[in-house]
């Protein structure tokens, strides 16, 4: 019987790893493996290999829900991208460096005065390399729609028009949606439902488009008394997002959207896969999103829950229940922490403003069953 050959070389060992995620999900477990492969470059001393394999960690990580580790993996390559320009500088870096500004504004500890220079940074950045101020308006329009100064993301919003989309600009799918966004930030749910018609259609399709369009719009496709077509779109979309770490934001339109049309049942086994992402996790602004929902289920829900919540779930019980009205305390206390560290850091109640829609949504409710899964068939 013939023996595994060993791994001679370590940029062999790191081909091996990158050959295995290559087909993996974003998620933690991906995330993992790029990181051991940015350590065996890094122990080798390896820069080319070390810069290569933080740009794929910083992909990974991005869109797995793990925006805590682009930062420090961000800051090196650039660094290296400034000390080596004609090796290391050039799309790729400045690329990511909007999602870089797009994850940081999600991190209340970062101030907005430090958010403005990164932008400003990425703006003279992308005028060396040639590119019009098509991006820069628009990852300037996305900071500022997250912290809710509305006129300023309008102002940016107006600015981007004035110039063609060049290779740093965004998708035509992710361009679509921000202004599906910014229609539903302002209340215009028929607005926004008519801007998202070609993403509705199949016609545009990114990484998480279609999938935050559909969960973006269930709750304003109910406030329009059209609950059976939020509910085709719940269904479409939910088995894609569901426990998938880069998701936690439609995870948690998820569980409002099942929480109004009274699928009780549904919504608690959402909330059983969702928590444990939430609780890992160092996401503010995701974890904030999923409390807020939870918060919701809770209050129009009534006295006993039987969960299955994760061990380090500060309420956890063996017993698996849990009374509603307690657990809604624990989530809304959590919650409007973070909405009073968000609202602080960004000048206004945007958050908290948030946390006030729960009525809204309750004046929503109604009743609409899930539709019964066909049997799946039996091989012969």
């Amino acid at each position: 019987m013939s023996k595994k050959r060993p791994v001679a070389d370590y940029r062999e060992q790191i081909g091996i790893l990158i050959e295995l995620v290559a087909e993996m999900p974003h998620g933690p477990p991906k995330t993992a493996l790029i990181d051991q492969c940015v350590r065996i470059a890094d122990s080798h001393n390896d820069e080319f290999a070390g810069y290569h394999r933080r740009m794929d960690l910083i992909e990974a990580a991005t869109f797995g829900g793990q925006a805590e580790m682009i930062f420090p993996a961000f800051s090196w390559c650039l660094a290296l991208a400034d000390r080596k320009p004609e090796e290391y500088g050039g799309f790729q870096i400045l690329w990511r460096y909007k999602w870089i500004i797009n994850e940081a504004v999600n991190f209340p500890t970062i101030s907005l005065e430090r958010l403005e220079a990164m932008l400003e940074d990425l703006r003279l950045r992308y005028h060396s390399y040639g590119s019009n101020e098509h991006p820069y308006w628009q990852t300037r329009r996305g900071l500022f729609e997250s912290v809710g100064r509305i006129d300023t993301m309008d102002e940016s919003n107006s600015r981007l028009r004035k110039f063609k989309p060049d290779q740093l600009s965004n998708c035509k799918a992710c361009e679509v949606q921000a202004q599906v966004r910014i229609a539903l930030l302002k209340g215009k749910n028929a607005d926004a439902l008519k801007r998202a018609d070609r993403i509705l259609r199949g016609e545009l399709s990114c990484a998480t488009i279609p999938q935050n369009t559909h969960a973006s719009l269930l709750t304003p496709l109910c406030a329009l008394d059209r609950y059976d077509d939020a509910m085709s779109y719940h269904r479409e979309s939910y088995p894609k997002v569901d426990r998938r770490s880069g998701f936690l934001g439609a995870l948690s339109d998820h569980l409002i959207f099942l929480t109004i049309t009274g699928n009780l049942k549904e919504a608690a086994k959402s909330l059983e896969r969702a928590l444990p992402i939430a609780l890992s996790s160092f996401i503010p602004a995701s974890r904030f999103s999923m409390f807020n929902a939870s918060a919701f289920f809770c209050e129009q829900s009534n006295g006993t829950l039987r969960l299955k919540l994760p061990l380090d779930f500060p309420l956890y019980n063996e017993a698996n229940k849990y009374e509603a009205a307690a657990l809604g305390e624990w989530f809304d206390h959590e919650a409007r922490a973070m909405a009073e560290a968000f609202d602080a850091r960004n000048g206004n109640r945007f958050y908290s403003a948030s946390l006030e829609q729960r009525s809204q949504w309750a004046d929503l409710s109604y009743p609409v069953p899930l539709p019964e899964r066909k049997p799946k068939r039996k091989k012969v």
